[in-house]
């Protein structure tokens, strides 16, 4: 199981941030293929970011983005 109230990375914006711990994540099979993410609202409160971050994080992921 995952410790998604563990601490982001130290990158700025936060939205990177995110992007590296769940690239980290799926690289480390931690997270699998079919795994569903917590709720945005979830990992927002968890990382004590906005909503709005975790989404942009999701949406440029789901863009394929090779940040």
């Amino acid at each position: 199981m995952i410790n998604w109230a563990q601490e982001l990375p130290a990158i700025k914006p936060k939205y990177l941030a995110i992007i590296q711990l769940i690239k980290s994540l799926i690289q480390n099979n931690q997270l699998l293929p079919g795994q569903r993410l917590p709720a945005e609202r979830s990992l927002a409160r968890w990382f004590n970011v906005d909503r709005s971050t975790v989404s942009r994080a999701f949406d440029e992921l789901s863009a394929g983005s090779t940040l």
